[in-house]
């Protein structure tokens, strides 16, 4: 497994990055801030 990790300030861009590179590398799924997300879906998790 790899992981890759967006650290910064809230309003950054970190989600629309890590949708970004996940689409360039083929990545099925990314966990945003504690939600499963796979093909533009939330699978598992809440949101705050």
């Amino acid at each position: 497994m790899e992981v890759i990790a967006f650290v910064g300030s809230s309003g950054t861009g970190k989600s629309h990055r890590a949708l970004v590179v996940a689409h360039e590398n083929n990545i099925e799924c990314i966990i945003d801030d504690g939600i499963l997300i796979h093909d533009n879906k939330i699978v598992a998790g809440f949101s705050a």
